[in-house]
């Protein structure tokens, strides 16, 4: 519209649409998980030991919170 003479404001093309502003101007942020290397080892190492766990048993063994090692299993593709 701009290029045809007729300038019209974000907000108006906006509420014109019927999106939220913030919908507009959001812009996704992808983030890296962070794994503490110590607690990889030691799952790595009971996973050795006990090929058969699942994660919540590895969890239990390791005094860790189970969506961690389930996380940690997930991006080292331990399972």
């Amino acid at each position: 519209m701009r290029s045809e003479g007729h300038p019209i404001s974000i907000t108006k093309l906006c509420r014109l649409f019927g999106i939220p502003r913030r919908s507009f101007y959001y812009k996704p942020i992808q983030r890296t998980p962070k794994l503490n290397e110590d607690r990889v080892r030691r799952v790595q190492e009971k996973i050795e030991a006990f090929p058969t766990y699942g994660y919540q048993r590895l969890a239990l063994l390791l005094g860790m919170n189970k969506k961690a090692v389930q996380r940690i299993l997930r991006l080292k593709g331990g399972r």
